[in-house]
């Protein structure tokens, strides 16, 4: 998760100014035709994180797409691209089947976290000419669009973030002073693009779309029991960025 903000992804935009970035964390406690007995505590907290960041840059056409579109595909038609994809599935759950817990404090709580993020960006027809001497940019810019450079640039993020706990009906958990369920589902989106070009431009289209699917769930179709005073089943909200 971290190739890209190093030299090679300077390097990577040159050759080929597509990041594609995908994974995927599962963690489970899967509890199937068991009895549990403690005289102390139970807890259970599976937690599943991921953090992907894909990238993308063309800077003044430097990289193999620009050649080959401008050489062979498109010579009318001078375009710069960049395109990032990321995603990621991160799940955390407990299942009970066919089991029995007993403690004295038993505590089941799942974490989901995912967190992706994808930038793409163009940058063409930058000179020290148009950047630095600011009468040529002014007269640059009232200059009607020659139609010599355009750029367009893509980002999108993908995510499923499920945190879950089931507790099935032949299943029971028993506390004899405090029982707690508790799921957390917590996804991080962020998708970014940026077109620039400076000097003789026609156009430059730039889209990012950023989505993921959340779900914070309990399930119970067995039994709790509480011998003691105190007792918590919370399904946390989902908290989404």
């Amino acid at each position: 998760d971290t190739l890209f903000d190093t030299v090679s992804y300077g390097l990577q935009g040159m050759a080929l100014p597509v990041s594609v970035m995908v994974g995927s964390s599962a963690v489970s406690i899967n509890i199937n035709n068991s009895t549990i007995n403690a005289a102390g505590s139970i807890s259970l907290s599976p937690a599943s994180s991921m953090n992907l960041q894909a990238k993308s840059a063309t800077t003044n056409s430097k990289n193999v797409v620009s050649a080959v579109v401008g050489a062979y595909l498109l010579p009318s038609l001078k375009t710069d691209i960049a395109f990032s994809f990321s995603k990621a599935d991160s799940k955390a759950t407990v299942n009970l089947n066919n089991s029995d817990l007993t403690a004295s404090t038993i505590s089941i709580t799942t974490d989901a976290i995912n967190n992706l993020s994808a930038l793409s960006q163009v940058a063409s027809n930058i000179d020290g000419t148009s950047i630095n001497d600011k009468a040529y940019f002014q007269s640059t810019k009232s200059n009607v669009a020659s139609g010599e450079k355009s750029g367009i640039t893509g980002s999108v993020v993908v995510g499923n973030t499920d945190s879950t706990i089931v507790v099935d009906k032949t299943s029971s958990i028993t506390a004899n002073n405090q029982l707690t369920l508790k799921t957390n589902a917590t996804p991080t989106t962020a998708a970014e693009s940026k077109t620039s070009v400076w000097g003789d431009g026609f156009i430059t289209i730039s889209a990012a779309v950023g989505v993921d699917n959340t779900n914070s769930t309990i399930t119970i179709d067995g039994s709790l029991t509480i011998t003691g005073d105190n007792g918590a089943a919370s399904n946390q909200s989902v908290s989404t960025d």
